[in-house]
């Protein structure tokens, strides 16, 4: 597909890299949403390879009978002391943070709410499609999660007006076509990060207008249509949208 190349509009390069040198610092925003879920009734964990820095996580199982995830179901497997699960909001800004701690000294394997682990964090959960950010100084650690895998479509997930950090919520590759932003505008775009906070890969939304199709490009000029592009079980991205009310479908894979 070679459509006509459109006039290119602002598309916040620098609040982008501001933002990523921010999130290599910090950690990924909870958005608010209703979600449709269908249970499989199939109960499962994964374990996923974190880099020795940063790694954009999005657990793909969440609790059993529960449309939310449980902090209590996550552990830390061959990590450090120290090592933190964090979530951002739309500017980049760390709104919550978590601290794992191994079964080592006085302290049980466990989550606390500080880097002393003198107050262990209990009670916590997060919606499905919550992305995170985090971080290990160690190099063999593995995020270890489980609960119930998803089935059906997502729908009604809330876009900031800004960046919103998600993450593919099922436990197979999801395909990008399979997410339909709702409300957006041209040029809205999905981003994925390296360990560094650094910009790895970039689709761009465009709308069915004009002489173009509803379509992810790989260019903020619809020059290319991105095809066959999938997102891994348990990866997360950004999203940024110029809308104040768009937001984001998912056909289940």
């Amino acid at each position: 597909m070679t459509p006509k190349p459109r006039k290119r509009v602002n598309t916040k390069e620098t609040h982008m890299k501001k933002l990523l040198t921010m999130a290599a610092l910090a950690a990924c925003l909870v958005p608010a949403f209703a979600a449709e879920v269908t249970s499989s009734n199939t109960v499962g964990y994964s374990k996923i390879n974190l880099n020795k820095g940063y790694t954009c996580i999005a657990p793909a199982f969440y609790t059993v009978g529960e449309d939310t995830i449980d902090l209590s179901a996550m552990e830390v497997v061959d990590g450090r002391d120290q090592d933190s699960l964090s979530l951002l909001d739309s500017t980049g800004n760390t709104v919550l943070q978590y601290f794992w701690f191994n079964a080592i000294d006085e302290y049980p394997a466990m989550w606390a709410l500080d880097s002393m682990a003198e107050t262990e964090a209990t009670g916590v959960s997060f919606d499905l499609m919550d992305g995170f950010l985090f971080y290990t100084g160690a190099t063999t650690a593995k995020f270890k999660h489980s609960g119930e895998i998803l089935e059906g479509d997502v729908a009604g997930v809330a876009l900031n007006r800004g960046y919103t950090t998600l993450g593919n919520p099922y436990n197979k590759a999801l395909p990008l076509e399979n997410l339909v932003p709702i409300g957006a505008r041209d040029q809205d775009s999905l981003i994925m990060l390296d360990s560094t906070g650094n910009v790895a890969a970039q689709y761009y939304w465009f709308n069915a207008i004009d002489e173009y199709p509803a379509m992810w490009a790989l260019d903020s000029m619809a020059e290319t249509e991105a095809t066959g592009v999938t997102l891994n079980p348990d990866e997360a991205f950004l999203f940024y949208s110029g809308a104040s009310a768009a937001t984001l479908s998912v056909d289940a894979p």
